[in-house]
């Protein structure tokens, strides 16, 4: 069985077998007809335990232990589809994707463990065959993003950019806040700071200078990485600012320095400037600098040739 569809399906964290006793003991038979009949019995009984599994409409038996071969062979008899995952994140996923409560006994699961899942199938992308659980409504609680790319470098890339808009979208569940981006954010806190700097006395405003100077360093990074001159743009950028345009930063296309459309999640910058601040300020706490050298006290001389009169 390949495929099902409209189906229930029941999630077993156990073996499929006959169940095996919690002491040991010995059974002597004497004959081959007691032999034959010792196997029946447990046969039937692992029959009877798969049949009332089956008489709940369970279409989709799904486990993280072995399925014995007798096992197997009814299974397939009752038309059961049979899907073994051995990884327990698997196995939570599964649950939380069709809505099934994994069971430690094969016992006959109750309408709370079992699961409902639309179509399942044995799928072929590419040379790789997967298991796809569909569900064909809106309120599933789980989707699987399958990424396809020439090399291995391009499937990187492709993860990197799904990792980041998948996060990206849970910042803004709990912050749908944004500021500008393409830099603009940077070199306004850069001129801001500039600004208290001149007003603080002391010697503290070159601290303040020397960190305002640091949030050049993301806008000037863009325009090199985009095949500009950095250190050609960041005067203009300056002057854009000056002149009371907050949201001007680096135009990647042209290498200008204009208002554009692009922005930024405001909590993926507010913790990325306090992380990177924080790390900074550490370092600077450092007094100390303790250099380690091998224990064992100093090393022996090297032997060279003996001499004849040695």
């Amino acid at each position: 069985i390949k495929s099902a569809t409209d189906a229930k399906v029941a999630v077993f964290n156990c073996a499929i077998d006959v169940a095996a006793t919690e002491t040991k003991g010995n059974v002597l038979l004497e004959s081959a007809k007691e032999l034959i009949g010792f196997s029946a019995s447990e046969e039937e009984r692992l029959e009877n335990a798969l049949k009332a599994v089956v008489a709940t409409g369970v279409k989709v038996v799904v486990s993280n232990s072995n399925f014995s071969d007798i096992a197997l062979h009814f299974l397939e008899k009752f038309g059961i589809m049979v899907i073994k995952i051995a990884s327990k994140f698997e196995m939570k996923r599964l649950c939380l994707a069709v809505g099934a409560k994994q069971m430690v006994k094969l016992d006959p699961p109750t309408a709370e463990d079992i699961g409902h899942i639309d179509n399942v199938a044995v799928r072929e992308y590419g040379e790789t065959k997967v298991i796809q659980f569909l569900q064909e409504k809106d309120d599933s609680r789980l989707s699987t993003i399958i990424l396809r790319g020439a090399t291995e470098q391009r499937l990187d890339d492709l993860e990197r950019a799904v990792d980041d808009g998948v996060n990206t979208y849970k910042m803004l569940g709990r912050d749908g806040s944004f500021v500008a981006g393409a830099g603009a954010v940077d070199m306004e806190i850069n001129k801001d700071l500039l600004k208290y700097a001149d007003e603080t006395a002391g010697i503290d405003q070159y601290s303040i200078r020397c960190f305002a100077n640091a949030f050049e360093v993301g806008p000037r990074a863009l325009a090199d990485v985009a095949g500009h001159h950095g250190h050609e743009l960041m005067p203009e950028i300056v002057a854009a600012h000056e002149a009371g345009d907050k949201k001007a930063g680096v135009d990647v296309e042209t290498g200008t320095a204009t208002t554009t459309d692009v922005v930024d999640a405001y909590l993926t910058r507010f913790w990325s400037l306090s992380l990177a601040t924080d790390a900074a300020l550490n370092v600077l706490k450092v007094d100390q600098i303790i250099m380690s050298k091998p224990a064992g006290g100093p090393r022996p001389p090297k032997q060279g040739a003996r001499d004849d009169e040695d």
